[in-house]
């Protein structure tokens, strides 16, 4: 009976998330302004979820601002050269936003509006896990392009492409 009530409680916050996502809804402002600019390349749900987009680019950004801090305690961070300190701080970067998504991409497994069509499924979930990480290569790709110089064009464009492959799960067919 105990299972049984436990399960019927994760089903439900599973279609909650599935309808209203992880964030609060764009406002209508922001929508206003920006959906004229995005839904003529063909990305229909980019504007609902731009802000998260947006909002996780700076949460990196503060991730990889707040490293240094907190990697200085580390004996091995403070004899590294200016290259390798910039290329730990992104590294904490990569594994938070790995441990991140990765997570919320095994509860994405679960949700039944994307369950139900795994091919063009959408899901406020769903898109708002998406934005989660084009907001991860939109930061990458802003990084890689300031530290060309130590990392080389190679980076930079690795970043670009994969912020655009992200960004095609927007368009809706």
């Amino acid at each position: 009976m105990i299972s049984e009530d436990v399960s019927n409680l994760v089903l439900c916050r599973q279609l909650e998330l599935s309808r209203n996502g992880l964030f609060q809804p764009a406002p209508p402002d922001f929508l206003k302004a920006v959906t004229p600019l995005v839904e003529p390349l063909g990305f229909k749900a980019l504007a609902s979820h731009l802000h998260v987009m947006l909002g996780a680019a700076i949460f990196y950004q503060s991730i990889f601002l707040v490293s240094p801090y907190i990697s200085k305690y580390s004996k091995y961070y403070n004899v590294l050269s200016t290259r390798s300190k910039i290329n730990w701080d992104i590294h904490i970067v990569s594994m938070i936003q790995s441990i991140l998504i990765c997570w919320l991409a095994f509860l994405a497994l679960g949700d039944p509006a994307l369950k139900s069509d795994r091919v063009f499924g959408y899901s406020e979930f769903g898109a708002d896990v998406s934005a989660l990480a084009c907001g991860y290569f939109v930061w990458d790709t802003y990084v890689s392009v300031k530290y060309v110089k130590y990392f080389g064009i190679g980076f930079a464009l690795h970043g670009i492409a994969s912020l655009f492959v992200f960004l095609f799960g927007f368009v809706c067919l």
